[in-house]
């Protein structure tokens, strides 16, 4: 898209109302001199402008035509003009990927660096609510890039945030805590309380899911210390950080310690139906963590049961959590029933974390059943899945568990070219270190 000059306006709007220069000449105003305005070679005062706009604006109403302009149309620069121009679309709130790329290329062309900004993270945005967290990742990266001379000092801790989250999302972990580390340093930069809390809290839950339960608590107790909350969400997030806490005790087999900290929870505080059910779904966990399989299928099918109507992007947390009950009393085929409902749910809301867990399980079932075949499956499944989210170290995982797969059947020709897939692999590994 093209912006004009003051004097390309004139000229092209003259055209269009199909007035002559003689048209706007008054006392104070000559023909020659909107002839210099029109060559550039006289600059556009406000004075002028008022003139022109004014001739304009009359000659359309003979014309029966509707102009809206003001005199500072005229005084506006083109880079000016792409700027308001790219601010209003920015405004609108079902602006497309396309239209937000044409954005950047006018952002591009004019220098305009907090508009590209701006439009990467509406990019981002889309991206993220349509669970692409790869592609989200990387236009958000881009405008965090642009906003390292504080452009837009404002979204500084959203875009931490959002790129820590898709780093979460796509189960990349170690990178997650770094990126959410920043953002807390940030949230303190500037003094956001509320911010602060929420960044320690999704500490906590990326260092729960990397295996350090030890570092867990020592953050969840740090968010926990005079926490205060005002709103609901708030109220919420002190209940899942009391949750998180009360897992890493049954993780650490403290089993009783994390029954207690829930049922202290749910004598305390009022909840919503998918916090209860979330609540639940922890209880039924801690109930299995202590071999309690009956009061743990109870839990789980309180949680199931409100999932169902109220919380269903969650449903597969609490089916996944059902299904390790049957697994334990070996009810081998009631187990793979549930795992498949499990990866339907998580496969429709595109939750990774919960299609691996699932094919986790489904790997435990197989390889009790000695159903190698469809163990092989399985493991195929979760390669693809890894792929996706770009967990390369965790493919070799899954490579070398099905090489060894092979080797066991005597299937070497197979064995082979698995090798050769995790050879592949770790190049791919090598030459992205090398980028860094």
């Amino acid at each position: 898209m093209e912006f004009l000059t003051g004097a390309e306006k004139i000229k092209e709007l003259r055209k269009k109302l199909k007035m002559t220069q003689q048209d706007f000449a008054t006392e104070n105003f000559t023909r020659g001199y909107l002839g210099l305005l029109e060559n550039s070679r006289r600059n556009i005062t406000k004075e002028a402008a008022k003139t022109i706009t004014n001739s304009f604006i009359k000659r359309a109403k003979e014309l029966n035509i509707h102009l809206e302009i003001d005199e500072e149309y005229f005084l506006r620069t083109p880079k000016e003009d792409a700027q308001w121009y790219c601010e209003l679309e920015l405004e609108k709130e079902n602006i497309t990927i396309e239209d937000l790329k044409d954005i950047l290329e006018i952002g591009r062309v004019y220098g305009l660096d907090k508009i590209k900004c701006l439009s990467y993270m509406r990019i981002g945005e889309i991206y993220f609510k349509n669970n692409e967290y790869v592609s989200a990742y990387k236009y958000y990266f881009y405008a965090l890039d642009l906003n390292r001379n504080d452009l837009l000092a404002d979204k500084e801790i959203t875009l931490y945030n959002k790129i820590a989250k898709c780093k979460y999302y796509v189960l990349n972990y170690d990178e997650a805590i770094v990126l959410f580390m920043r953002e807390y340093e940030s949230c303190k930069k500037f003094n956001k309380r509320s911010d602060m809390q929420k960044a320690l809290y999704n500490l906590a839950v990326c260092y729960k899911q990397s295996g350090d339960i030890d570092k867990t608590i020592l953050i969840l107790n740090k968010f926990t210390e005079n926490y205060e909350f005002y709103d609901d969400k708030e109220e919420e997030l002190y209940i899942c950080a009391n949750s998180i806490k009360a897992n890493c005790y049954k993780d650490k087999g403290q089993c009783k310690i994390a029954i207690d900290i829930y049922n202290n929870l749910i004598s305390k505080m009022n909840f919503k139906n998918d916090i209860l059910a979330y609540v639940y779904n922890n209880i039924g966990d801690a109930y299995l963590g202590d071999k309690d399989l009956e009061r743990a299928l109870n839990y789980f099918n309180k949680s199931q049961q409100i999932r169902i109507k109220e919380d269903k992007p969650n449903l597969s947390h609490t089916l996944v959590n059902k299904a390790k009950v049957y697994l334990e009393k070996k009810f081998y085929e009631e187990c793979i029933m549930i795992l498949e409902l499990s990866l339907e749910n998580a496969m429709e809301y595109k939750d990774y974390e919960y299609i691996v867990k699932t094919y986790n399980l489904f790997e435990k079932a197989y390889l009790e059943t000695k159903d190698y075949g469809k163990l092989e499956f399985n493991y195929k499944k979760m390669i693809e899945i890894l792929d996706k989210t770009k967990n390369y170290l965790d493919i070799i995982k899954v490579y070398t568990k099905l090489q060894e797969l092979y080797l066991n059947n005597n299937e070497i020709e197979k064995a082979n070219d698995t090798l050769k897939k995790i050879q592949n692999v770790l190049l791919k590994v090598k030459e992205i270190e090398k980028s860094f």
